[in-house]
């Protein structure tokens, strides 16, 4: 007698779980269009909360672009713990190249670069000249590696790097005027 009554507990038990977590999914998805108009507001306090949310949800917890916007908005609220597991993530383990980009730059226009933070820039620098597909893509990292040299006052380094290039762009020759 009881067999029974225990398989329908259980099957009964089965189907509303399913049923809550579907519904849960599609909550999620809300979150994500949220976040996506608070960030486009730069309401970067509403986008950090709502992306927190998100970055655990298995849906878009290994999705690169929603894991870079997240950077973006706890970044720009000033949630430095997030920013920085965000940014190892994106950057070091995922490779993630338009974060490569965000990093590199945002970097840069903060202007003093701390000795340690410059070696891991500059070596992830030259990492993407040498894989570059393209002359363009090799110039921008080119540029950004030599900025970052010069930020560690290592005006050769940043010459040699530049010289290194076959084709400068306008941004690049100024670069390199000031190098000189």
């Amino acid at each position: 007698i009881a067999s029974p009554v225990l398989i329908l507990t259980l099957q009964g038990f089965t189907v509303f779980f399913i049923k809550a977590n579907q519904n849960r999914g599609r909550a999620y998805g809300g979150y994500y269009q949220g976040a996506l108009i608070a960030l486009e507001q730069q309401d970067y306090k509403k986008a950090d909360f709502l992306f927190a949310k998100l970055i655990h949800h298995p849906s878009y917890q290994d999705n690169d672009q929603v894991l870079f916007r997240a950077l973006i908005a706890a970044s720009a609220n000033r949630n430095l713990t997030r920013a920085r597991a965000l940014r190892e993530k994106l950057v070091f383990e995922r490779e993630y190249e338009p974060a490569k980009r965000w990093v590199a730059s945002n970097t840069i226009q903060k202007g003093k670069i701390q000795p340690e933070e410059a070696e891991k820039l500059a070596v992830m620098a030259r990492n993407m000249v040498e894989m570059a597909p393209d002359a363009s893509y090799a110039g921008y990292w080119r540029l950004t590696l030599a900025r970052i040299l010069m930020s560690q006052s290592d005006a050769a380094g940043a010459l040699d790097v530049l010289k290194a290039g076959q084709e400068l762009t306008p941004e690049g020759r100024l670069f390199l005027a000031q190098a000189y």
